[in-house]
């Protein structure tokens, strides 16, 4: 998700090794971003977790010339710790829905997971994401505030 845009799904075939997550990382998500307006796709911090694909030295080199100092993660220009609390939208309300959505009616097969996953995409709409970045304004402005008052601040 970079903005007001959920990119994908992307299916990878068969185990996340380095190389596929290299070829994912100068494949696939360079056309996903390359179809963002410029000014989205170049103001943006791309985060990703500790899996030992994404720590690999093919994967840092990939991604330090795809994303010079704009990429967090284990290895990464800004470290982002395993096991850290993410608080992203991605973590406290789209994975969630996601799977909400695909569970309603188990998939099968391989075919009816990708179908499901990419139609639970599909269903999250603009309002839903600007609901979610209220939550969180409404979080950090409680923090700030101590517990206090600050629906004067929104």
């Amino acid at each position: 998700m970079i903005a007001d845009h959920v990119l994908g799904p992307v299916f990878i075939q068969g185990r996340i090794t380095a190389q596929s997550y290299t070829d994912f990382l100068h494949g696939e998500l360079q056309d996903l971003l390359d179809a963002l307006p410029l000014a989205v796709s170049h103001d943006f911090i791309y985060q990703q977790d500790g899996h030992p694909a994404h720590t690999s030295n093919m994967a840092v080199a990939a991604l330090q010339i795809l994303f010079p100092d704009r990429w967090l993660g284990v290895r990464g220009p800004t470290e982002w710790p395993a096991r850290s609390p993410d608080k992203t939208i991605m973590d406290f309300f789209f994975w969630g829905f996601v799977k909400t959505r695909i569970y309603q009616n188990p998939p099968n097969t391989r075919e009816e997971m990708e179908a499901a996953i990419t139609d639970a995409f599909r269903a999250v709409t603009l309002a839903m994401l600007a609901n979610a970045r209220s939550f969180m304004r409404r979080v950090a402005l409680c923090l700030e505030q101590e517990g206090g008052h600050f629906e004067h601040l929104l």
